[in-house]
């Protein structure tokens, strides 16, 4: 069967390959809710406000595939400051009641998260999409600076879950994208946040 589905993908890529596409990359919840937990116990008397200008918030990257695509017009344009700041906003929901955007009130914390790169890569005959990102995040605590920090996310790979009904090559990158970020925030932000919380 996954040989199947493998042979398949391979055909609809390449049917790209000699036709040439672009694609917008915009936030969707559905691609990161099933990586979310929802049944933690949140911190009820302290505020996470995410900071985001709105040229941030409106920051496109387009990237073109490597590998089996690479020279190839396959490009996915990501709406990288929407999709970021709304999988900053979940991952942050699992663990606070209340998470804000741009408030002007006094939080607890503060965070403004930028992505500053990022590629993907297709293989020939693999089920899997690879991602490569570089995230700059900036967090406050009761408004003092205590993390400045670039954090890279190297060769995150997402297992394709495809509907055939539904089935679009450039879905593949985008999901992969949001479920990247949500890793990166859960396997580095998180402990360099609690490790500042703990200290301060």
């Amino acid at each position: 069967m996954k040989n199947i589905f493998n042979i398949t993908l391979l055909g609809v890529s390449l049917i790209f390959l000699f036709t040439g596409c672009s694609h917008k990359g915009q936030y969707q919840h559905e691609m990161v809710n099933y990586n979310l937990q929802k049944n933690l116990s949140k911190v009820e008397d302290k505020t996470i406000n995410i900071i985001s200008s709105e040229a941030e918030m409106n920051k496109s990257i387009e990237k073109n595939a490597i590998g089996i695509l690479k020279g190839k017009t396959l490009f996915i344009n990501m709406e990288v400051g929407n999709i970021n700041n709304n999988v900053l906003k979940e991952f942050s929901r699992q663990y606070f009641k209340e998470v804000t955007l741009n408030s002007k009130e006094k939080s607890f914390i503060e965070i403004n998260s930028n992505v500053i790169d990022w590629t993907w890569e297709m293989g020939t005959m693999d089920d899997e999409i690879t991602l490569n990102a570089i995230v700059k995040a900036i967090v406050k605590l009761n408004e003092k600076e205590v993390i400045n920090k670039t954090y890279k996310l190297k060769d995150y790979k997402n297992q394709m879950v495809v509907n055939f009904f539904k089935f679009k090559v450039s879905d593949l990158p985008i999901e992969t994208f949001h479920k990247g970020l949500l890793h990166l925030y859960e396997t580095q932000v998180k402990k360099d946040l609690l490790d500042v919380i703990t200290k301060n």
